[in-house]
């Protein structure tokens, strides 16, 4: 992620519904042609904050190098006239507010893996120590596909930085309890849907995530309610559906769903590229072995030299 000028872009459409919280969002047109990106300008006020400053630095990098496949990467940041910015590419779909609100709906089976997505971005994130701030159904955009895209991470957290700050520990339970405030509107809207069919015990399920979400003293991570929505859907839902990115269109099992659980690493990045290459280190009785043969070999040449 490099650093810009404002002047490199060219304000074409105004996205955001006001910019009453010191955040306004544009369709941005690089000057040097590429495709139109979205720029996020925060006030000169805003970005006198010391408390703003410091948060908005603290996540700039990591949003730049820690992608994920359903949230729009960080590319660029800067000042100009005292304003803070960062560029992010744009998005596609609409927010999961409008989706919920249309009359097609959403299938059980869609926000089901709708929420699966989300915890596998909340997941990514929280292992990085990043943490979103302000999840809901107005951050969350969904795309013809059904693939997600987790938008604004971070800038809540940002506008409301200071010293008396939350913890991350803080900020990643608010993150879980803004994603069951988040399942509970979708489900409740899902549900008024008249051709949605559903199992009593998919409700219940869903219903006691929920309610685990909601607990404040719960220890559940990101992770835990990733496998649970994983096992959702391969247990009420069959064996095979469409990947929910689209990736080539292809027919995979939803065992592939759950089976992502178990990768710690990141699914793109550097870190699990070099892992590839990665050999793991001889054992000390290994290295002992190859050291007595190497003593061994010797041995035998110089008995044979004196032959």
């Amino acid at each position: 992620m490099s650093r810009k000028s404002l002047s490199a872009f060219e304000l074409l459409e105004e996205l955001s519904q006001d910019g009453s919280d010191g955040v306004i969002v544009w369709r941005a047109h690089p000057t040097d042609g590429k495709a139109d990106l979205r720029l996020t300008l925060f006030s000169a006020e805003t970005s006198s904050s010391p408390g703003f400053r410091a948060a908005f630095r603290k996540d700039q990098t990591t949003l730049g190098q820690a992608p994920h496949d359903n949230v729009p990467l960080m590319l660029f940041w800067g000042e100009d006239d005292g304003q803070l910015f960062c560029v992010t590419e744009m998005l596609h779909g609409v927010p999961l507010s409008e989706r919920l609100d249309a009359a097609v709906g959403l299938s059980w089976d869609e926000l089901t893996d709708i929420g699966w997505q989300i915890a596998s971005v909340l997941q990514h994130a929280h292992n990085r120590g990043l943490s979103h701030g302000s999840l809901s159904t107005s951050s969350v955009y969904v795309s013809k596909g059904v693939r997600v895209s987790v938008t604004d991470f971070g800038v809540q957290r940002w506008l409301v930085s200071s010293d008396s700050a939350p913890s991350f520990v803080q900020s990643a339970a608010t993150d879980l309890r803004d994603f069951g405030q988040l399942l509970k509107v979708s489900m409740r809207m899902t549900l008024m849907n008249s051709d949605v069919t559903v199992s009593p015990d998919q409700v219940k399920a869903m219903d006691e995530l929920i309610a685990d979400l909601d607990n404040s003293s719960s220890t559940m991570t990101a992770r835990d309610v990733q496998g649970r929505l994983g096992r959702m859907l391969l247990e009420f839902a069959g064996d095979s559906i469409a990947m929910v990115d689209e990736r080539n269109g292809q027919q995979l099992s939803r065992r592939s769903i759950v089976d992502e659980l178990f990768d710690d690493e990141p699914t793109v990045s550097q870190e699990s590229r070099d892992d590839e290459f990665t050999r793991p280190a001889p054992s000390p009785l290994t290295r002992l072995v190859v050291v007595v043969a190497i003593i061994a070999a010797i041995i035998a040449v110089v008995a044979f030299n004196r032959l």
